[in-house]
């Protein structure tokens, strides 16, 4: 497949910590190459590559013992380095090793440098804190997982341009025909790109009941993308004019809803879609009567059954490369195409630092 597929020497989401507790040994396949994620005996995250280097059993079929993970096939066991700890018929053969990637645990989730580890910046790890909150002074989160037969950057450019939740979304968080009303606005800080939407003194429907309150209210959407493919959305409603000032600047320490898109590649024509969402504060009766059961719910309507026939739709419509198909271009593209472009940027610049420390 060619490693110039993908930026590798970056943070992709892994896991939710939490799927380790119902599957010990995971199988994940990320950028084309199958690992297997589990915890160490000093209940570290880490990964492996999913292959035994004897008879190349997977071993994620294997079984943990005491933080090592036994092949089922021969019985060779491996810690949480690569490195072969036992081999129960005579000494460990030196080339005894499975490959080891770096793995951080931070804000719920398991995040994955697939390239170099001495050049691996746990600092860069993009923010998703209000993860952490699930249960803390009467929040909530909760977590989710979809996995989608079409390529990472697809879902990325569905993120990007939020125009499409009222007609996409017309049964979840749509059909209320707010963001035809709304400004659109693209910020580019250079690590993060922000696409986002401003709407000034709407009625507010609320989207439970999807019934007008009678009340007016600034709303706002902003979409933060951090490369390769880490985004979160920042989603607020607010009393009409009290916050006008902050239309132009950034918002993020104002009350409202914040919800993770994490998306990682599993190969060129699929891919890993993390998300998450808190409790939403702030203005407007909705805050009150979302409880989490119905958030969850919400999301799962809009993320599995709206989001992803479609996006796997467009994948199978597509006969070749997203740029040879000659996509007709709206104003509201500009963050996905913005997004597209600085990606294929530092891949080109990656792939342009291995040559030359190759040759």
């Amino acid at each position: 497949m060619g490693s110039a597929l993908y930026l590798r020497n970056c943070w992709y989401g892994l896991a939710w910590a939490e799927e380790l507790l119902a599957t010990p040994l995971l199988a994940r396949r990320i950028l084309g190459m199958d690992m297997v994620v589990f915890r160490d005996a000093k209940g570290r995250p880490t990964a492996l590559r999913d292959r035994c280097p004897h008879r190349f059993a997977p071993l994620s079929r294997g079984v943990l013992k005491d933080g090592t993970v036994q092949c089922s096939y021969h019985g060779l066991r491996f810690d949480g380095a690569g490195g072969c700890v036992e081999n129960p018929f005579g000494r460990v053969p030196p080339r005894a090793a499975v490959e080891k990637f770096t793995v951080v645990e931070r804000d719920q989730m398991l995040w994955i440098w697939p390239g170099d580890a001495a050049k691996a910046t746990p600092d860069t790890i993009p923010d998703f804190s209000f993860q952490n909150r699930d249960g803390i002074d009467g929040d909530w989160v909760v977590f989710g997982y979809t996995h989608v037969q079409a390529n990472y950057q697809l879902e990325t450019d569905n993120l990007l341009d939020l125009s499409h939740t009222e007609f996409l979304h017309a049964n979840s968080f749509g059909g209320r025909g707010l963001i035809q009303r709304g400004e659109y606005q693209l910020r580019d800080l250079n690590t993060e790109i922000h696409s986002n939407w401003w709407m000034a003194n709407i009625p507010f429907i609320n989207p439970m009941t999807r019934q007008p309150t009678g009340e007016r209210l600034d709303h706002f959407l902003d979409m933060r993308w951090t490369a390769p493919s880490a985004m979160r959305l920042h989603v607020s409603f607010l009393p009409h004019g009290v916050h006008a000032d902050r239309k132009d600047n950034r918002r993020d320490d104002l009350p409202g809803q914040f919800s993770a898109h994490i998306i990682t590649p599993q190969d060129i024509g699929s891919c890993h879609y993390f998300w998450s969402a808190n409790k939403p504060t702030g203005a407007g009766p909705f805050v009150g009567g979302v409880d989490k059961t119905k958030g969850l719910a919400l999301f799962k309507q809009a993320f599995e059954i709206e989001d992803k026939p479609m996006i796997e739709a467009v994948e199978a419509n597509m006969a070749a490369d997203f740029w040879d198909e000659r996509p007709l271009l709206l104003a509201n593209d500009a963050g996905g195409v913005r997004a597209r472009r600085r990606l294929a940027k530092l891949i080109q610049e990656e792939q342009a630092a291995a040559e030359t420390a190759d040759a």
